[in-house]
């Protein structure tokens, strides 16, 4: 991606102030500003054009909320959400964008709401208080390869000025679980005992020398019983054939398990607990 130049004017000369952001070679324009601070951006031409806002706030449980919208004029717009009937209480904070070049419509801008409510459930980052999801309208190629490449802007400016409800949500890696090094735990799929990789290979039998491997995981799994992928490894005194499964408990990582080792033919039991890593 080739660089760009942001630039963020502080129209009061002060940080907490009414912001305005352009980027190098965009037609597109944002404000940002706190509620309080309304007064002073109402006044300018641009809020009497179309655009689209995102209102930030916390809520009463301390959880953060947005709200989504797009306006024809956005100064009566967002005058309807600062005071009156329709005013929404939550928000502290306004993110506007506009064109410089006035050539948006309601079909644009209503292209541009769809979207960022449609991201921001997707992200799951903050309450949506949007009622509805909004209808993606109908535009013509043209105008929709047009508004894709201005929304794409605007999601490179939200997490610049600290708005991340559109930014994807994180995955835990699995790719790679650690597992104690050294010659004892020489597990198949690892590279030199460091860990197992993820292929699913553990469909079918891996069971041999009448061996049945059963898997404890200490300390318990979560309240709610979840566990993680499925490896396959190798007992410390050679038998193949172990099947662990890792509980992931809040996103912290799996928890050692307790392996237990079953002699289907003699009947015999041992338990193995991993050592430390």
């Amino acid at each position: 991606m080739a660089g760009a130049t942001i630039r963020i004017f502080l129209a009061d000369g002060t940080p907490l102030g009414l912001r305005i952001i352009e980027k190098s070679n965009w037609t597109g324009r944002g404000f940002d500003f706190a509620r309080t601070d309304w007064a002073r951006p109402r006044t300018r031409d641009d809020f009497g054009r179309p655009g689209v806002y995102v209102l930030t706030g916390i809520e009463d449980d301390g959880n953060p909320c947005v709200y989504i919208g797009e306006a024809d004029e956005l100064r009566t717009r967002i005058n309807q959400h600062f005071s009156g009937p329709g005013a929404k209480g939550f928000w502290t904070r306004a993110v506007v964008f506009t064109r410089k070049d006035e050539n948006l419509n309601k079909a644009y801008v209503r292209f541009l709401e769809a979207r960022l409510v449609a991201l921001a459930h997707e992200a799951n980052r903050a309450k949506v208080d949007n009622g509805n999801l909004p209808a993606t309208p109908a535009l013509s190629e043209y105008d929709r390869a047009e508004a894709e490449t201005f929304l794409d802007e605007m999601l490179v400016i939200y997490p610049l000025i600290g708005i991340d409800a559109f930014a994807p949500p994180t995955k835990p890696v699995l790719d790679h679980v650690p597992f104690p090094q050294g010659p004892r735990y020489n597990w198949p799929g690892s590279r030199h005992g460091r860990g197992i990789r993820s292929p699913s290979r553990i469909r079918g039998s891996h069971k041999r020398d009448g061996f049945a491997p059963r898997v404890r995981s200490s300390p318990a799994t979560d309240a709610a019983g979840e566990r993680g992928p499925r490896r396959v490894g190798r007992d410390p005194a050679g038998r193949s054939g172990l099947h662990i499964q890792l509980p992931i408990h809040g996103g912290r990582g799996p928890v050692r398990p307790s392996i237990e080792w079953t002699d289907r033919v003699e009947g015999r039991r041992r338990q193995d607990a991993q050592g430390d890593s």
